[in-house]
């Protein structure tokens, strides 16, 4: 089942730790108030940058495009609309963590006439 990571919108920076198929992360949100925008890091438990100040973009990873080798195996995805306020984090605007099985599981079994992409 997707995890919908916890944010506390109240709080214009905060990090907390959260663990992810067995291993644990930090995550830190920052609330940039000149863009309008949340951002996320991704670090190790010892603080150690793994993926640093990614927007939080309805409909994407924030983290796409980046090879995490120290990060989970999943994928993350930003539920909601973009134009949110400052007070959607958490709540119209989502942060979800997705296990690759849980994406396997989701991708239609193939016929035989499709390309197979593995995940």
């Amino acid at each position: 089942m997707a995890a919908f990571l916890p944010a506390f919108p109240a709080i214009p920076q905060h990090v907390y730790t959260v663990t992810l198929e067995g291993a644990q992360f930090r995550l830190q949100f920052t609330w940039r108030r000149r863009l309008q925008s949340w951002y996320v890091s991704l670090l190790a438990l010892d603080d150690t940058p793994i993926a640093m100040g990614r927007r939080l973009s309805a409909g994407w990873d924030p983290f796409f495009g980046f090879v995490l080798e120290a990060g989970p195996d999943g994928f993350f995805v930003v539920r909601g609309t973009d134009g949110y306020a400052r007070e959607d984090l958490g709540a119209s605007l989502r942060l979800v963590y997705f296990t690759r099985a849980e994406l396997r599981a989701a991708i239609p079994a193939a016929t035989g006439d499709e390309v197979v992409v593995e995940i």
